[in-house]
């Protein structure tokens, strides 16, 4: 039988180690992972010698915006930019306008992506209002058929229909989504400390010692409630791009404690502090801040260490009007990661300070587990005989510097501009199709699927 694509000469990276071969793909599923005599001949070779096959990466934490957000991102430009970027499959933030929380407006989400994507696009919901509990659990549910793969928590404002300040409700919610089969993704910053640290960084600056404390406790403080909340709990929780050293070590303990507990660090969080903050300015702003150098340095180790379940871009594109403001206050939080993040990843292992092994679960193996995407008929996370052929081939010693005027998003900005990186993606496969080669898009818009949870 005749595959459609053959890549050969290759090292791929399987469960049971690197392995030196080729790889068959038919009908946008692996043929046969095998050494280069044994595999069937095919309507395309690929020859991929001196690089390295991963599986496709997920990234777990993406804003696609779209609809009326369309001048920061479309799903177009966002999920190209996933494929230039190496990754094959993202899962797409609810905070959009419309905000996506009910079966309507999620319906209406996928209508709109459908056809427009590069890669696999998985959805989250925010909560509606579901105080009723019979009816939480319905409405929740009737979500999740529809395709919800996850709930999006915001502790550090309104998004939804969840009083956030009301311990009874965060309970509900959580025991509604376990109900359903979905994890709670939760943007851990307490709103009430927020608000206090607006009125100190008028005071006494956006970098004053006082507010960096306040930061801090919003995270700390906002991660014990949901720790305290979930241990009475059988839901699973995961809590989203953790900042500091002692919102980690909090989680953490729970872990050790039997806690249904996963959590997600980004790369700005790992490697930029606030002395870069300073020096960008409102090009930084992002939620959570970024934090002094003794927290980045902690984080870093913690991923290399394996304390860290999953690496994240949190990819929040804004137009770069909204970036560029005279003061912090006045900035939008957030920047585009996507086609980032695979580089500087690779840039950790170059460096030592992460292996292979880290990388693939901390980008495809633990994010395919916690969002069940490693399950019937998905089965994402790893590359083996009669999975779908998702993918990407990267060159480890390849050397670049960030240049942000290349991406494929909308948004042309980085605080990592200049930043030197060694190892890049240099194709992209999504459901056996080359998608990106060398860094530019080399299919038509449609490649990838929307991914949905199942009944």
């Amino acid at each position: 039988m005749t595959a459609d694509l053959r890549i050969k000469n290759a090292r791929i990276y399987t469960e049971i180690g690197i392995f030196e071969g080729g790889i068959t793909i038919k009908d946008g599923t692996i043929q046969k992972i095998g050494k280069e005599g044994s595999l069937e001949p095919a309507v395309k070779d690929l020859d991929a010698k001196g690089l390295l096959v991963l599986p496709g990466p997920i990234d777990a934490h993406v804003h696609l915006r779209d609809q009326e957000l369309s001048y920061k991102e479309e799903f177009a430009s966002g999920t190209a930019a996933a494929a230039c970027g190496g990754i094959t499959t993202v899962l797409d933030m609810p905070n959009n306008d419309p905000l996506t929380a009910s079966q309507e407006a999620l319906r209406k989400r996928m209508e709109a992506a459908s056809g427009r994507i590069f890669v696999n696009v998985g959805f989250y919901s925010a909560f509606p209002k579901v105080s009723d509990r019979s009816k939480a659990f319905k409405i929740v549910r009737a979500i999740v058929e529809e395709g919800a793969l996850a709930f999006k928590l915001f502790l550090s404002q309104q998004v939804g229909g969840i009083p956030i300040d009301d311990d009874n409700e965060l309970m509900l919610a959580f025991e509604a989504a376990e109900n359903a089969g979905v994890p709670v993704a939760i943007h851990a910053e307490d709103r009430r400390e927020l608000m206090k640290a607006q009125d100190v960084a008028r005071s006494f600056g956006a970098f004053s010692p006082r507010l960096q404390r306040i930061l801090k406790k919003a995270e700390i403080s906002a991660i014990e409630r949901v720790i305290r909340l979930a241990s009475k709990t059988t839901a699973r929780i995961h809590i989203c791009h953790v900042s500091t050293e002692g919102g980690l070590q909090r989680i953490l303990s729970a872990k050790k404690e039997g806690l249904k507990l996963t959590c997600e660090v980004t790369p700005h969080h790992m490697l930029l502090s606030t002395t870069m903050a300073r020096r960008l300015g409102s090009l930084s702003k992002v939620s959570p801040p970024l934090r002094p150098y003794r927290d980045v340095k902690f984080l870093r180790n913690a991923v290399g260490e394996g304390l860290v379940d999953i690496i994240a871009s949190d990819h929040a594109p804004h137009a770069l009007s909204e970036k560029l403001c005279e003061s912090m206050e006045d900035a939008k939080p957030g920047f585009p990661g996507l086609e980032i993040l695979l580089p500087i990843l690779l840039t950790e292992v170059a460096k030592g300070r992460l292996t292979i092994t880290r990388f693939v679960e901390l980008t495809s193996k633990r994010p395919a587990s916690i969002f069940n995407l490693d399950l019937q008929p998905h089965n994402l996370g790893s590359l083996e005989n009669g999975r779908p052929a998702n993918l990407v081939i990267v060159d480890l010693k390849r050397e670049e510097r960030i240049d942000p005027s290349r991406f494929k998003s909308k948004a042309h900005y980085s605080p990592f501009q200049g930043h030197r990186t060694i190892g890049k993606p240099i194709v992209t496969i999504v459901n056996g199709t080359i998608v990106m080669e060398n860094g530019e898009i080399v299919s038509s818009p449609g490649i990838g699927k929307i991914l949905r949870k199942q009944r």
